[in-house]
């Protein structure tokens, strides 16, 4: 009891003279993006002691809605204290934080510094927090600190934390308040006098940590949180629909059936070759529908020779209208070069749209293709795999089983035979609505795969019309600098790859219909871009392997009348060309070296082209100089380069594209 009348007595006189203050809330209209909150703190900021996926800053996500992105900083068993046994500041969360580059930053920390080990450093807390808080108040995002009044330990406490000592630290957090002019979160109130929301005496559980949500909630909305519950938000589900199509309940037009097809126990053996049907108006209009089935190899199954053993898993595919989908499943090395081995192979209007996640272990893998207006996500065991573009409906049956691409083992007589052991398919049901699996993290972030004539992109998903955006092209050198840069514009932009760009070899570019101007045509068609970052696959057209790919004779004529192209076609979009890296030979006691002899034909290719980006006053990004002062750092395969010299690349290539964004961009982002 004393417990409690003392720190009720301490909470009104915080009310009191903290509160008085009329802090103004946070308004999202104001802002054209997320808002981005990072909450820092110890391993109650982590969530332990609440269930799974709802820690107190899940939980505040939830209560604030898409309009705010509430990311979990937390580390357990972390001190504010400098000097104590586990620091926050010398945490790699730490320095995640101030690269969110956050518009607001919750920081509750103090729980831990009341350890006996810890606590002889007390006399350095203000001076510590002060510290912290600085740190990210001199970030240029300048965002706004609220700091929390920690949570009350219930009696007896647990691992030598006390409310006695985090009593004393309640002032000091009171007077830096003050003094430092911060919003307070006073979570020590919200909870105190709550000890059943503390199982362990220290971590709140789920219900705590919503009380935690709740009290942030308010701070930072100036609203009241509603009084229920918070619970994790949950789509329609398939279990709780009726499927309009059954594998075992609904009929089999036998004469739909390729071989032999038999249901035994919910399950049909699918050999490679054989196969069934379903009727197209199963499907409805195609707007909205939901394919789940659960598919695993045969307890038996043998690892097949090079490229065999493909299986085509559903297809609806038309390729003389450019529509349906199509799956096919390719079986562990089924590609030894290391491509598409163990991976679902996805192509939507008869375009190849990219590839997911394969069969894990034995047992059945549960997948989930879900159509929402015409966009497909598709789910591996609840997981979100992969996203398409735009499948255009097909009046074509969708087909079940048969033969994968690239076919089956070829005998000598050149006809098909089946795979030596079945796969198995169950529980196959087909819903006329888009019904999420059940669990998905509905935050997962993904890119959506869009596919079409000489393309196959990855675009991302628009949820801020308003926020520039970024395309980045080029080969196997740029699928190692983008992701930087993606990460460098995360919430300041939208940014979407192609690998590819066109070649400029001498039967693709030329004519109004060229496959260059086509592939071109139909990236663009994804945009507006503010700005393009383009290589285009120069490593490939420049190889001394395969001179005829490139001719120097028409070469700049070709690269001149892409460009042509691109300006009349997306008038708006600020070019920027990545010069070719340097091929290399790896040494054994020593950095590689350039391959003079080998990138001989790549120094004059750079050269010309060079020449016409100057013509059209286009900026350059010199990766082939940067890579000669970087050989340290290349990959022994002679081509590529390790994830140190690709961040060197990405910073060079993010500063020219911000010099490019527009003003108005600019601006906005240094807010």
């Amino acid at each position: 009891m004393k417990f409690l009348i003392k720190n009720l007595c301490l909470s009104a006189l915080f009310a009191a003279r903290c509160f008085a203050a009329d802090h103004a809330s946070i308004n999202p209209s104001n802002y054209d993006q997320p808002i981005r909150v990072a909450c820092v703190g110890d391993s109650i900021t982590f969530g332990s002691g609440a269930d799974k996926g709802m820690s107190y800053p899940d939980q505040l996500q939830i209560l604030l809605g898409d309009k705010w992105d509430v990311r979990n900083f937390g580390v357990g068993a972390r001190t504010l204290l400098q000097k104590g046994d586990h620091p926050y500041c010398n945490e790699k969360a730490f320095k995640q934080a101030q690269d969110l580059k956050p518009d607001v930053v919750i920081i509750m920390l103090g729980t831990n510094d009341t350890k006996p080990e810890n606590w002889i450093h007390i006399d350095e807390f203000s001076s510590d927090y002060k510290s912290l808080v600085k740190t990210f108040q001199d970030l240029k995002c300048q965002p706004r600190v609220f700091v929390c009044r920690p949570c009350p330990v219930p009696p007896p406490g647990n691992w030598g934390i006390n409310e006695t000592n985090l009593s004393t630290e309640l002032t000091q957090i009171d007077s830096l308040a003050r003094e430092m002019k911060l919003d307070v979160i006073d979570v020590h109130s919200a909870l105190e006098g709550k000890p059943e929301l503390f199982p362990d005496y220290v971590h709140p559980n789920t219900a705590g940590a919503g009380v935690i949500a709740k009290a942030a909630y308010k701070a930072l909305t100036g609203k009241e949180p509603p009084a229920e519950e918070i619970r994790k938000p949950v789509p329609a589900q398939a279990e709780e629909a009726r499927p309009v199509w059954e594998l075992g309940k609904s009929p089999i037009d036998p004469a739909s059936i390729q071989g032999k097809i038999e249901c035994v126990d919910g399950v049909v053996k699918l050999d490679g070759l054989n196969s069934f049907a379903i009727p197209a108006s199963v499907l409805g209009a195609q707007n909205d529908y939901t394919i789940e089935f659960e598919l695993r190899r045969s307890p038996n199954f043998k690892t097949l020779p090079h490229m065999a053993g493909s299986l085509r898993l559903l297809s609806n595919r038309d390729e003389a209208a450019h529509a349906g989908l199509c799956l096919n499943y390719f079986p562990p090395e089924w590609d030894l070069n290391g491509g598409v081995s163990n991976r679902i192979g996805i192509e939507v209007n008869g375009y190849w749209n990219g590839e997911c996640a394969g069969l894990q272990g034995e047992a059945f893998n549960k997948y989930s293709i879900v159509v929402k207006d015409r966009l497909a996500s598709i789910y591996r065991n609840g997981l979100l795999q992969a996203m398409t573009g735009e499948i255009k409906p097909s009046q074509q049956p969708l087909a079940i089983g048969g033969n994968g691409w690239r076919g089956q083992l070829l005998p000598s007589k050149g006809e098909a035979i089946p795979v030596p052991e079945p796969y198995e398919l169950q529980s196959l049901k087909i819903y006329d609505k888009a019904l999420s699996p059940t669990g998905f993290d509905r935050s997962a972030e993904m890119m959506r795969n869009v596919s079409g004539e000489g393309f196959n992109m990855q675009r991302a998903v628009i949820k801020y019309p308003t926020l520039p955006r970024i395309l980045v092209i080029g080969d196997s050198i740029s699928m190692g600098y983008r992701g930087f840069i993606t990460e460098y514009f995360r919430h300041k932009a939208y940014v979407d790859y192609w690998v590819g760009g066109g070649w400029f070899d001498p039967n693709s570019v030329k004519g109004e219909n060229s496959k260059v101007k086509n592939s071109w045509t139909g990236i663009l068609s994804n945009g507006p871009y503010d700005v393009i970052s383009w290589n285009s696959m120069t490593l490939h057209m420049w190889t001394p392997a395969q001179p005829g790919r490139c001719l120097e004779s028409n070469h700049a004529d070709n690269v001149s009348e892409v460009i042509e192209h691109i300006k009349k076609t997306s008038p708006g979009s600020k070019l920027i060309w990545i010069r070719c890296t340097p091929y290399t030979t790896a040494v054994a006691d020593g950095p590689s070296v350039v391959n003079e002899a080998k990138s001989e034909r790549l120094v004059k290719f750079n050269m010309i082209t060079d020449e016409v980006m100057v013509k059209y006053g286009i900026p350059e990004i010199d990766l082939y100089s940067l890579c000669e002062k970087n050989l340290d750092k290349a990959s022994k395969d002679g081509v590529h380069w390790g994830a140190e010299a690709s961040k060197l690349m990405a910073d060079e290539i993010i500063k020219e594209i911000e010099k490019n964004l527009p003003k108005t961009h600019k601006q906005d982002s240094a807010k």
